[in-house]
């Protein structure tokens, strides 16, 4: 069933990945690997209201197991959550920590496991765009300080990754649209990164061409499984390829859109004008991540096959309802906009991840100036 990852890239992946229909009845055999007392993560009520904490718990008490609930983390977990977290394992000697549900869930219980200490992490997702379950990342938030900020580590790889398509059925259009684009960013900003990796990029371009046939049908029609399936898929691959293949401008902006555009949201509206910055860099790549989302882009030059890769981006977000600049969002002025880049340029990670790397005497302007044509639309604006 994960014929569509390359072998040699599941083959340096420690991760026991379990993908497709009725995957879910697993959990209790693959958590008894690992532990007898799990400590189940969920979020504000999404997992109990669809039915997926039902199955997991019934997978888990078939393998004779205890196992008590976590509930109420929010989108970006604080650290104090992720503390109660912690706090909960220790108290009820819990010996592994199964994240259900989307990204937050998993990356809270990621970070829990591997804090608390001899623990190990279980991800059971419900969505499809995070990628969380198969990454060495997590973003956690500090409210008091208004920001957020990803961890990376290859002790939050999890032992075990769940991947069922029925669970997302019950995804709702908006949270389908917004995590379904998280994934396509994933895909084009892992290939936009040049390291080498061999097999991430052909999984990257199929990844990419995977979602913008998918997402929309699983918008429209959360019901239609053949597009669960294929988001499914997408989302797996996609965390596959930014495990191996960081994401570079896109999310670095995003993280200052902390409590002001969910994380999806913000990285595909970003993605575009990234996109175009990176163009006289990536040069072949422009033309072969536009071709791959439906450009016939073969006679293009880099710059132009990124615009036009916009304007497919931008329709396939007008008809998900999301937006195509970051204008009329609150609290987005030019003094968020120098905050924000400045908040970038001291992101060391973000910017080894880039390919095009700022020039220590232009970078700053040069940044603003992404920012300022996400705002404005304009995307000719964009440095060359």
């Amino acid at each position: 069933m994960l014929d569509f990852i390359p072998e040699k890239i599941l083959k340096v992946l420690p991760i026991d990945i379990n993908f497709g229909a009725g995957s879910v009845e697993k959990v209790g055999e693959a958590v008894r690997k690992f532990g007898a007392r799990p400590l189940v993560v969920i979020g504000k009520g999404s997992a109990k209201d669809s039915g997926a904490l039902d199955s997991v718990a019934a997978s888990i008490e078939k393998a004779g197991l205890e196992w008590e609930l976590f509930e109420g983390v929010e989108p970006d977990p604080s650290v104090d959550t992720v503390a109660r977290i912690i706090d909960t394992i220790k108290t009820g000697k819990h010996d592994i920590a199964i994240g259900l549900g989307g990204g937050s869930a998993m990356d809270a219980a990621k970070v829990a496991a591997r804090d608390a200490r001899n623990v190990r992490s279980v991800a059971v997702t419900t969505t499809s765009g995070t990628g969380s379950e198969v990454t060495r990342y997590a973003v956690l938030s500090i409210p008091s300080e208004g920001r957020k900020y990803i961890q990376v580590d290859i002790r939050l790889l999890t032992a075990v990754s769940i991947t069922d398509p029925a669970l997302t059925l019950s995804c709702p259009p908006e949270l389908t649209a917004v995590t379904g684009l998280d994934t396509l960013t994933h895909h084009i900003e892992g290939y936009f990164n040049i390291k080498a990796r061999p097999g991430a990029d052909p999984l990257a371009l199929k990844g990419a061409a995977t979602v913008m046939e998918h997402l929309e049908a699983a918008f429209r029609d959360g019901s239609d499984m053949d597009a669960r399936v294929g988001m499914s898929k997408a989302s797996l691959s996609g965390g596959v390829v930014i495990h191996f293949k960081p994401a570079g401008l896109p999310h670095g902006f995003s993280y200052s859109f902390y409590n002001m555009l969910p994380h999806g949201k913000a990285v595909a509206t970003l993605l575009p004008y990234c996109w175009v910055y990176y163009a006289p860099v990536i040069k072949e790549r422009s033309i072969r991540a536009a071709e791959a989302i439906g450009v016939d882009a073969a006679k293009m030059s880099p710059r132009e096959a990124a615009i036009a890769g916009a304007e497919v981006l931008w329709k396939l977000y007008e008809k998900l309802g999301q937006p195509a600049t970051i204008d009329g969002v609150d609290g987005v002025d030019d003094a968020f906009v120098e905050r924000a880049v400045n908040n970038i340029l001291s992101d060391s990670a973000k910017l080894e991840a880039t390919p095009r790397r700022p020039d220590p005497d232009r970078g700053f302007d040069e940044f603003c100036a992404i920012l300022n044509a996400a705002r404005t639309g304009d995307i000719e604006k964009v440095p060359n």
